[in-house]
């Protein structure tokens, strides 16, 4: 949670007990699971690629499998780690094509989407959703019309997002999914699970990439809502703020590393957030993203209550990414703002990595 990085074998962590690891590089003392940021597993296996689903949920999980059986108001997805799940279509909000690059989630869409593979886009309500495909009653004509999965892309649905409870941890396994768990133990090679709906699940140890712990003595400032965000573009297009995602929708990823918490933003942006005193300091660090290119070259800096205390000047494509470590303790108000320098604003991807705000307790 400090920064600080310990590397070993876990023997034995459960969550809310000390964490114990071993080999000769490990620290001799338990570490306390409060004290946790995350768990990067260095041994998981790659998962194998695959015209598969991707499924976002309402509170926030992501599911990777087949479709395997549907109903009137459920579907069922199996997949190679997770067997099979029957979900509500009321849980779910996205449902895309692997092979298509991940987009978040609309931010409260006012109807049921469906997008096709040939790119034509339909709005309505979506009656049910069976083996043969999704029954979608359009807007514009009133008419409904069977959409076989065929010819289907993306269905996004205008379910809101739901506020998860009793959650402990979030685990990111090695097929994309991403889990919330209510109980978890870790002992050498497996790793023990309570997931969504009282599921329980035996997972080997090399099928999960990341632990998150819950604490709540850190925020992701991706999981802030800004007060105020603007793009100027100068030659490109207006791109979105990115929350654990670029500012396209792709996984932020910096020197072949991918990063699951973070901001996306793009030349010249501005963004707001209120902190109201509550956080000790902000932690992370700042890289132009792998998928940007040689011309990219932008400053970003960094405001407590209008004031600069951080500026990272020409922040070039392929370059190591700087640290961040700001101290809040008397900040109402953090100002995030992203310019151009060489090439105007042409590939300026900038990424701020594991941007975490954590928790002032005095």
């Amino acid at each position: 949670m400090d920064g600080h990085r310990f590397t070993g074998t876990i023997e034995k962590w459960s969550l809310g007990q000390p964490l114990h690891l071993g080999g000769p590089a490990a620290t001799t003392q338990p570490i306390a699971s409060n004290d946790i940021g995350c768990i990067t597993n260095v041994t998981t296996a790659p998962a194998e690629p695959s015209d598969r689903w991707r499924i976002a949920t309402t509170d926030g999980q992501i599911l990777f499998g087949e479709l395997d059986k549907a109903a009137r108001n459920h579907l069922a997805i199996r997949g190679p780690l997770l067997g099979a799940i029957d979900l509500s279509l009321d849980a779910i909000r996205t449902i895309e094509r692997t092979s298509a690059a991940p987009r978040p989630p609309s931010a409260a869409p006012t109807s049921d989407c469906v997008l096709l593979a040939n790119g034509d886009r339909l709005e309505g309500v979506v009656e049910q959703a069976d083996a043969d495909g999704v029954r979608l009653q359009s807007t514009e004509t009133g008419d409904a019309r069977t959409l076989a999965w065929g010819v289907i892309r993306r269905l996004d649905l205008a379910n809101p997002p739901t506020v998860p409870t009793g959650q402990a941890a979030i685990l990111h396994l090695a097929d994309g999914s991403i889990l919330r768990a209510t109980q978890l133990a870790w002992e050498n090679d497996a790793i023990d699970a309570d997931v969504f709906n009282g599921r329980h699940l035996r997972l080997p140890a090399t099928a999960v990439r990341v632990v998150e712990p819950f604490s709540d003595g850190r925020t992701w400032l991706s999981a802030l809502d800004p007060v105020a965000y603007e793009h100027r573009p100068k030659l490109g297009p207006t791109f979105v703020l990115g929350r654990d995602t670029t500012c396209n929708g792709l996984p932020l990823r910096v020197g072949g590393r991918t990063y699951d918490r973070g901001l996306g933003l793009h030349s010249a942006c501005r963004g707001e957030w209120k902190l109201d005193r509550r956080f000790a300091r902000l932690r992370g660090l700042v890289a132009i993203d792998d998928s940007a290119g040689p011309l990219a070259d932008a400053t970003l800096r960094i405001a407590i209550d209008s004031r600069e205390v951080a500026r990272f000047e020409h922040l070039k494509h392929g370059e190591p990414p700087r640290a961040l470590g700001l101290d809040l303790t008397k900040g109402d108000s953090l100002i995030i703002e992203v310019d151009y320098g060489e090439h105007a604003d042409i590939q300026d991807r900038v990424d701020l990595l594991d941007a975490a705000l954590l928790l002032n307790r005095s």
